[in-house]
């Protein structure tokens, strides 16, 4: 037996042993599988080669002239070969792994979204102004928008301004017909919108009121907010109707028809298409003739579920804002093609793993009667850019505006 076959045999006792022994330790999966054994592996197949360089290098030697010069061409195609199998193993690796070839950008002289490769049509945004959601009102031409007129709030890595956003209503054209400069907390009920300001503690002035905006003509009045008449403190009804019996007699006892009538408000949602849950529990009822209520505190909830059990939560439906591209006149133009490849790999629950993902480029039109812009996106799929189009109006002749939202802002296309 020669001795490079030798090392070799005995090199991977050694890996083998080494991962025998680190599995049963219980070491590490991350130490063990990416660090441990690579550099074992690593150091094995160095040896390897400095032995299997050392025993050519000594039988070469030992041949004559002749035997020297066939011993070299015999190398050179034999390193040829492996050369050429490395590659294709390599290149059949990299595409078993999820790689594509990039393609040619065929539209060149496009420019990347927002430009306008039509020098006769405008396309800008509304400057500072920033939106989180915008959601249709139904029935109208406007829109319910949570938005921030700060830069600066609005990129906060932290919260992103959410807890500041203003509350507002938009025509389809972007102009706003009402729009709250302070935090609010808003509710749709039918053919009114309810808009409280969110207030906490000291800061909160009572009788508690309330903006009723009616969606129709967009008129504004004032409302005041009740507190839900609830039969017991929070105290006296976790001693006297903690157990499963005492809130049967609870309910027996206090569950009037004010209860049952009684119905929840729902929100007006102020969060993104991404949000995970879409189960909303009710802050705010009205009893059978429209009046307004709330409880007290949150600690009242466990009272008011048992007593009206119709108003204990919903499911909200959410709108496609942010979701995909809804805009009749802003579509996809011309096939995408693959712009570059991005490696990722390491360990996950279950193993090892190394792939490849695309960034592509899309090509999109925007049309206003025959006038027609183009531009470019990029996009983690073929057909799913980054950035989605949400258009607000209709548009059918040549000086119209459209106007559509996009990356947060936005923006007015419309001809010179």
């Amino acid at each position: 037996m020669g001795k490079t076959l030798k090392l070799a045999i005995i090199l991977f006792v050694i890996n083998f042993a080494i991962f025998a022994i680190g599995d049963a330790l219980h070491v590490n999966d991350f130490v063990l599988y990416l660090f441990i054994l690579p550099v074992s592996i690593t150091v094995s197949v160095i040896l390897l080669i400095i032995a299997a360089i050392k025993n050519a290098r000594n039988n070469y030697l030992a041949k004559d002239v002749v035997q020297r010069k066939r011993s070299r061409k015999k190398s050179f195609i034999i390193l040829g070969c492996v050369a050429v199998g490395l590659l294709i193993a390599y290149v059949a690796f990299m595409f078993a792994c999820g790689y594509k070839i990039p393609g040619r950008d065929r539209h060149k002289n496009w420019p990347n979204f927002p430009g306008s490769s039509n020098p006769e049509m405008v396309l800008a945004p509304i400057p500072n102004l920033y939106i989180y959601n915008i959601e249709p009102l139904q029935g109208t031409p406007y829109y319910l928008v949570h938005f921030t007129r700060d830069s600066v709030m609005f990129n906060d890595v932290n919260t992103g301004g959410r807890e500041l956003q203003n509350f507002g209503i938009m025509d389809n054209k972007g102009n706003f017909k009402i729009e709250y400069q302070k935090t609010t907390i808003e509710f749709i009920d039918g053919d009114r919108i309810i808009v409280k300001e969110n207030a906490y503690g000291h800061e909160q002035k009572l009788p508690e009121t309330c903006d009723i905006i009616d969606i129709k003509t967009l008129t504004k009045t004032q409302d005041q907010i009740n507190k839900i008449p609830l039969p017991a403190t929070r105290e006296e009804f976790d001693e006297s109707y903690g157990t499963e019996q005492g809130q049967a007699h609870f309910k027996e006892k206090y569950q009037t028809e004010f209860f049952r009538n009684l119905s929840g408000v729902r929100s007006v949602e102020s969060g993104s298409y991404y949000d995970s849950s879409n189960y909303r529990g009710y802050s705010l009822y009205k009893d059978a003739s429209g009046k307004l209520y709330k409880t007290t505190s949150y600690e009242d909830n466990s009272q008011l579920d048992m007593l009206s059990p119709q108003a204990v939560g919903y499911t909200s439906v959410k709108n496609t804002y942010g979701a995909k591209t809804v805009a009749p006149n802003i579509k996809q133009s011309g096939e995408s093609i693959v712009l570059y490849n991005e490696a990722n790999g390491g360990y996950s629950s279950s193993g090892l793993f190394y792939e490849y993902h695309q960034t592509w480029l899309l090509y999109y039109s925007a049309a206003i009667g025959k006038n027609v812009t183009s531009f470019k996106l990029e996009g983690g799929e073929k057909n799913n850019p980054y950035t989605t189009f949400y258009q607000l109006n209709k548009v059918t002749q040549e000086r119209d505006t459209l106007v559509f939202v996009a990356d947060n802002k936005i923006y007015k296309l419309h001809k010179k």
